[in-house]
């Protein structure tokens, strides 16, 4: 469930349509000021006036003045404001076009603690990072009599327009929807994942995660714990959270695939600023005479916090990808904390069916975490 809420101090996206609508309006008002000033200045002479970025003869019309009277001028002044105000406008719509990138604010909203055979609600919640605290202290008050609290919170960049998708998992509870997407309008927006509890809920805590992603790329992760308890009671303790922005990407992918991955990951590149300047991708980060193996390992073992594994029959059979796979868990392993494990593996479909994982990677789904055909 999706909630979006106006607010008086954001621009919402139909205020900027209307916005662009009066701009252009204005804009045709001034090219109309250029017609009537050569009509009522001229005598005997034609001259040529781009209006619509068509030229048009304008010949002169000296018995059109004599019917204006004394409203031509005062007609004119006015156009002539009109259009100056269409073009301030058009250049200020046009400068606040060029701000493509906002940083988003996400937070996680939900009980520490609910009950078996009760529902559980989880609000995630965004806004402009700055305005992030007011949006998380409205769905706290929205879900105050579960003793909803803010259980993590993240930021990252994105543009305006941006479809993010958030995805949520908490062991051993069923989502009516555990995947979601927002449109990003830089205003605040609430999504809604709506749960019941099982009577045959493990007492316990469990482990959720949320999951946000832009297109097929992950760009943020908010863990946290739930417990579920026979008798509800409120928990005195800070609750545990474990946030991440994934910042640094490892492709890894079979050279048989390059057509497919190049057109995935340049769109990326091109789209996230921050995406083209931490990912590393062997065709744009190494050079002709750099070690390969050991700038791969050294990246796969020192920066990367995400591993994007772009899956398919072929990077099955490749023996690099598989060195790839073997060399990020080993760097898992070392991790004695699994919440901090990294880096964080998300296979990329790009194949179906698809082809059976990898024996390294068999607790992932590889069926339904980021399966870019289905996305």
């Amino acid at each position: 469930m999706h909630n979006g809420h106006m607010k008086g101090d954001e621009l919402s996206a139909s205020a900027k349509r209307a916005w662009r609508s009066l701009a252009a309006f204005l804009r045709q008002c001034g090219a109309l000021v250029v017609m009537l000033i050569i009509l009522f200045a001229s005598s005997t002479e034609a001259y040529a006036v781009p209006v619509n970025q068509s030229v048009k003869l304008v010949k002169t019309a000296g018995p059109l003045v004599k019917t204006a009277g004394p409203f031509a001028i005062p007609v004119v002044i006015a156009l002539v404001i009109i259009g100056a105000a269409g073009a301030l406008i058009g250049k200020m719509g046009k400068k606040r076009k060029g701000s493509k990138y906002s940083r988003v604010g996400i937070g996680v909203v939900a009980p520490e603690e609910v009950r078996r055979n009760e529902d559980l609600m989880v609000q995630v919640v965004g806004n402009v990072e700055e305005l992030l605290d007011r949006t998380i202290a409205e769905a706290v008050s929205v879900d105050a009599i579960n003793h909803a609290k803010v259980r993590g919170r993240c930021s990252f960049p994105a543009k305006l327009n941006d479809s993010i998708t958030f995805k949520l998992q908490i062991a051993g509870i069923e989502f009516e929807e555990d995947k979601q997407s927002i449109v990003w309008e830089e205003r605040d927006f609430t999504v809604q994942f709506l749960a019941h509890v099982p009577k045959t809920a493990e007492v316990g805590s469990h482990n959720g995660k949320l999951l946000i992603f832009i297109d097929d790329i992950v760009v943020g992760k908010i863990g946290f714990t739930t417990r579920v308890n026979r008798l509800f009671k409120p928990s005195q303790k800070p609750a545990k959270t474990n946030e991440k922005v994934f910042k640094n990407h490892f492709i890894s992918y079979s050279s048989k695939d390059f057509d497919e991955v190049k057109r995935r990951v340049e769109g990326m590149r091109i789209s996230d600023r921050e995406f083209a300047k931490h990912s590393f991708w062997d065709k744009m980060f190494l050079n002709p005479g750099d070690r390969y193996e050991k700038e791969i390992y050294d990246y796969i073992d020192t920066k990367a916090d995400v591993f994007l594994l772009f899956w398919s029959s072929n990077a099955a059979a490749s023996e690099w990808v598989r060195k790839e796979i073997k060399r990020a868990v080993a760097r898992q392993k070392r991790m004695r904390r699994p919440e901090n494990r990294l880096p964080e593996i998300f296979p990329v479909v790009i194949e179906n069916p698809i082809p059976p994982p990898p024996e390294e990677l068999s607790d992932l789904h590889f069926g339904n975490v980021v399966n870019s055909l289905g996305w």
